[in-house]
């Protein structure tokens, strides 16, 4: 794979400095080995890191649950982007060659596997990766581009350096280095750009790009949720997606998660059991039993405020007491959910 990417000099260079890591690498010891496995899940915490960041996640996952996701993707990504590269390389090898892709009828058939392999295997990684429930399709969306970026990138890097060799002057024997770590770079800037399109694609079916936060807004996007959810329970299959949440409610998925996550940990809203894949959620309380005040603490107000200023704001603490009385602690959360068409 590297002597249809590389010149013949730079191949062997990085060639030399590989073979000699893997027969180093079966004699490492237990501390060796550690650190070996410290270092991959290293970069694993930095990509987990930088994709929640993409998707705004703010719910970590647990270490043990962390370990796990990134010794599969360690384990499963590399085989699938891999067989990718040794196809892609095939192709561009023949075709640096004088070989005419048209003129063999398997070559235009590796690339277009290439291709897909590729766009399967960034797909699972925007899947999986980022703690909050993607679509496949959104996933599938951005490892496609990721792919095709990936494909586009392949040869341009493949007939830069073989008909550009002009940088063998200024770095000689180590032009290797430079340029393999120029590929790394423009890879993961490729992954990040997959990732993106995935991420966007949720905001972009609900149509909110404005993403500025106005007082209150919370506790009427919250109340929009609730009422969907309490239409659900109605239903044959009880609670909803995220996407369907998004659809209904024209609630950001960033803002969504902040609210679905205020409701889980004030106990109004929980997840349905052995909902990973479609990460269905659903009122686990009834509101005709609960005060509306529960909800008003995970996403309006904290109401013990008024003990800690009722010594220094003794009337605007008073008035605050009383709207609280009328119109929080004694409706029921059914109140506010109640349908006026219904």
């Amino acid at each position: 794979m590297l002597e249809s990417f590389f010149p013949e000099n730079i191949a062997d260079t990085i060639l030399t400095y590989v073979n000699q890591f893997s027969a180093k690498a079966k004699g490492l010891s237990a501390i060796g080995t550690l650190f070996l496995v410290l270092t991959a899940l290293t970069t694993m915490f930095t990509v987990d890191r930088v994709f929640n960041q993409i998707w705004n996640v703010k719910r970590p996952r647990t270490l043990a649950n962390k370990v796990v996701l990134y010794w599969t993707v360690i384990s499963f990504s590399p085989v699938l982007i891999g067989f990718s590269l040794s196809l892609s390389t095939a192709v561009i090898g023949q075709n640096l060659k004088g070989i005419d892709s048209s003129q063999g009828g398997w070559l235009p058939l590796l690339n277009l596997v290439s291709m897909l392999v590729t766009a399967v295997a960034f797909a699972f990684i925007y899947r999986v990766v980022p703690n909050r429930a993607v679509h496949w399709k959104d996933a599938l969306a951005g490892g496609v581009v990721a792919s095709v970026l990936f494909e586009v990138t392949k040869r341009a890097f493949a007939a830069y350096i073989t008909h550009f060799p002009s940088y063998t002057a200024v770095y000689g024997a180590l032009a290797a280095f430079p340029i393999f770590l120029l590929w790394i770079y423009v890879s993961w800037i490729i992954v990040l750009l997959g990732a993106s399109t995935a991420a966007a694609l949720p905001v972009a079916r609900t149509g909110c790009w404005d993403n500025a936060v106005r007082p209150g807004q919370d506790w009427y996007q919250g109340l929009a949720v609730l009422a969907e959810l309490e239409k659900s329970r109605q239903q044959a299959l009880p609670g909803m997606t995220l996407e369907e949440l998004r659809v209904f409610t024209k609630v950001p998925p960033d803002q969504l998660d902040h609210i679905l996550s205020a409701l889980i940990q004030h106990g109004v809203v929980g997840p349905l059991a052995n909902s990973r894949g479609s990460e269905r959620f659903a009122l686990i309380c009834d509101p005709a039993r609960i005060s509306a005040a529960v909800v008003v603490r995970a996403l309006w107000l904290d109401t013990t405020l008024n003990d800690d200023y009722a010594g220094r704001l003794p009337q605007g603490t008073a008035r605050m007491m009383r709207l609280q009385t009328e119109f929080i602690d004694q409706p029921r959360l059914a109140d506010w959910l109640e349908n006026p068409d219904a």
